[in-house]
């Protein structure tokens, strides 16, 4: 069973199509839930009758804490922590105070499991639990991201950009830790000494229909030189069209399942110094400080 605290989303509605037991809460963004609603949360998950609960992210690992104390026989509990950290200050107010409870709480589970060196590290440094740590990384299916030329043409001629253009990838939902503003910032002087680059992003809200956005693309006059694809379920085809590929996260990147994609599929990639990105590329790319669009 996969519970959501909050919306169903497009990766419940791929759990549903494979018969995954799937129960989205939908308790407000940002917000604690109702009474009802946490109540709600502990009738569905003592009705299966787990044996282990695994939370993922703060938001869960601190609920199936709290849920494994109203169950008998109590089940083992595992914690997900999948982001490195940066300044508190730039996260969500609640999402600031799960991460200090996670320190008084960080003895009770079984494991914390980790996917970034570099962000066990600094959770350790904060106060959680070492004892508990276990590091396990994020895995790539290779068949599926991989070079392919026949999928590289086709994504071209149906983007309209001939093979000799220069596409650049930057793959990632809009949030400020994932700093779309620095990369566009640099896109502008790349498109100042070279007109024949194009910029592809793909991601959450990352559409014309984010004024945001749009109006940062518009004040930097890349209008024509910027393509928004908004969210999409299968990236590997893009990744084949890319002669580039772009992580300019300012904080929060834990192992960077984008940057481990790209470079499945052959592409040199540009990232900045956030969570395991350094030592995931090593000699096969380059890596740049958080916010340094120059240097970008």
């Amino acid at each position: 069973t996969v519970i959501s605290l909050g919306k169903l989303g497009p990766i419940g509605e791929k759990l549903n199509l494979l018969n995954v037991d799937v129960v989205a809460l939908n308790f407000p963004r940002g917000g604690l839930p109702s009474i009802v609603g946490f109540i709600n949360f502990l009738s569905i998950i003592r009705t299966r009758k787990p044996r282990i609960l695994q939370g993922w992210m703060y938001h869960g690992n601190i609920a199936v804490t709290i849920a494994s104390f109203f169950m008998l026989p109590r089940p083992k509990v595992y914690w997900n922590i999948r982001q490195s950290l940066g300044p508190l200050e730039y996260e969500r107010n609640l999402t600031r105070k799960l991460i200090r409870l996670g320190v008084l709480l960080s003895r009770i589970p079984n494991a914390i499991i980790y996917n970034s060196r570099v962000s066990a590290e600094q959770h350790s440094n904060i106060g959680y639990c070492k004892k508990r740590e276990q590091y396990i990384p994020n895995g790539f299916d290779i068949s599926q991201f991989r070079p392919d030329k026949s999928v590289r043409e086709k994504v071209r001629r149906n983007l309209e950009i001939s093979d000799k253009t220069i596409l650049v990838g930057h793959i990632a939902r809009f949030h400020p830790k994932k700093d779309h503003r620095t990369f566009f910032t640099a896109a502008k002087k790349v498109v100042d000494a070279s007109s024949d680059v194009i910029f592809l992003a793909v991601g959450r809200d990352v559409e014309r229909e984010n004024e945001d956005l749009w109006q940062h693309i518009e004040e930097l006059g890349l209008q024509n030189s910027v393509i928004l694809l908004g969210e999409k379920s299968l990236v590997s085809d893009i990744y084949c069209a890319l002669d580039l590929f772009v992580n300019s996260s300012m904080w929060g990147e834990g192992f960077s399942n984008s940057i481990g994609e790209a470079m499945a599929t052959g592409l040199y990639c540009i990232a900045t110094d956030v969570g395991e990105s350094k030592r995931l590329l090593g000699e096969t790319g380059k890596i740049i400080a958080p916010g340094d669009f120059s240097g970008l």
